[in-house]
């Protein structure tokens, strides 16, 4: 049964800087400071005349360039009495505002939410705080149920935690953390004691420090240095070959399936590919093995988040459906440092998928051809072995 409307209040959310600027948050540290960087081209592409969705016009526009090439700043931010909603995983300033920034991943449909939408507008249950005292550090963020998320959005904040205040004695607060989260903090060597999980309720900290949220099209260029720091953690004294091409296939998925795969893997394997559903491998091997890669061809999706693992210079070639053209993760291979080029296939849609978005995760083809035209122009920027 459903919770009665008056239970909920409206919410009122804040943007960043706004907070900034009226003090309800403290800049501690910058760790990537706000710059503009043109993106280089893509090494291989190819474009649909017609058929690219609402996302594509900005991919493929000077507006879609310049907000790809502005690099927001990263920074540490500190608030007394700060509370976080629940496992929503937001922030409510003291002011009672919500902070802006993952709001819009917040889903109050899932059980235990705090959050309700009443006639479009994001409501918020009322409720007391819970008061925790110590210093605390945020590592939950309302989007973490997404894998590409949580390694491009939430991960660095894991990282930061672990290198600079772990042995602080402050805890990191997350949230259920599903197989893989739990990996990486194993990983991580984070502890259990280090550890506040977040409870079903609103909890008010005594001192609550985080990192700003990280837009996945304008992240700064922590995120790469966190992820070669995490790669050279988890290659540290591992000796086992592993293959220098990849496919990050989506056959462990229900959606954005490659429906002629069957017939582009022979293609693959005789360019040196080895085919990797990332649900089948520990997050561990996922790091390790796009680690080792000099080229990754992958469909748009989670798994293409463990690009920032690469090492710079890495190929990767990301395969779309022409309705959820975007530049996440062209974003991602540049704060890699990383070479990045993609190819497009077709869903079969009704034009109206260009205004509606709505083949969004439609299965798809795409032409053999064209993505081995990709592959060979990554193979020729690779210098040949000495």
């Amino acid at each position: 049964m459903s919770a009665p409307a008056a239970m909920f209040e409206p919410c009122i959310s804040r943007p960043l800087g706004e907070a900034i600027h009226r003090g309800l948050l403290t800049v501690e540290r910058t760790l990537s400071p706000c710059r503009t960087e043109a993106l280089a081209p893509p090494f291989a592409f190819n474009r649909l005349p017609f058929q690219y969705g609402a996302w594509g016009h900005l991919f493929f526009t000077a507006e879609g360039e310049n907000r790809a090439g502005q690099r927001q700043a990263i920074e540490v931010l500190r608030l007394a009495r700060g509370r976080v909603v629940a496992r929503d995983g937001v922030v409510m300033l003291n002011d009672g505002s919500i902070l802006d920034g993952l709001l819009q991943f917040v889903h109050p449909h899932r059980p235990g939410s705090f959050f309700r939408r009443v006639a479009g507008e994001l409501h918020l249950r009322r409720a007391g705080a819970m008061q925790v005292s110590g210093n605390f550090f945020l590592g939950l963020a309302p989007s973490d149920q997404n894998y590409a998320h949580w390694v491009t959005c939430t991960l660095p904040s894991w990282w930061y935690f672990r290198d600079h205040l772990m042995q602080t004695g402050a805890r990191l607060i997350v949230g259920e953390c599903n197989g893989f989260q739990t990996e990486a903090l194993a990983l991580l060597g984070i502890p259990e004691g280090a550890l506040f999980r977040m409870p079903l309720e609103i909890v008010a900290f005594e001192t609550l420090t985080m990192l700003s949220p990280i837009d996945l099209w304008q992240a700064g260029h922590y995120v790469g240095e966190t992820g070669r720091a995490i790669a050279e953690l988890a290659t540290a004294g591992n000796d086992r070959s592993l293959p220098s091409r990849v496919y990050l296939s989506r056959r462990d998925s229900a959606t954005r399936r490659l429906l002629n795969e069957a017939q582009a893997e022979p293609m693959l394997t005789r360019h040196g590919f080895v085919s990797l559903a990332c649900s089948e491998l520990s997050f561990g091997d996922q790091v390790r093995h796009l680690a080792s890669a000099d080229i990754v061809v992958g469909l748009h999706g989670a798994a293409l988040g463990n690009i920032i693992f690469c090492r710079p210079g890495t190929r990767v070639i990301e395969v779309f459906p022409e309705y959820c053209v975007q530049p996440h993760f062209r974003v991602f291979a540049h704060v890699a440092r990383l070479q990045y080029g993609f190819v497009q296939g077709t869903c079969f849609e009704p034009e109206r998928g260009r205004e509606t978005n709505c083949a969004w995760d439609a299965d798809f083809v795409i032409e053999a051809s064209l993505l081995e035209a990709a592959i060979e122009a990554a193979k020729g920027l690779i210098p040949a072995a000495p």
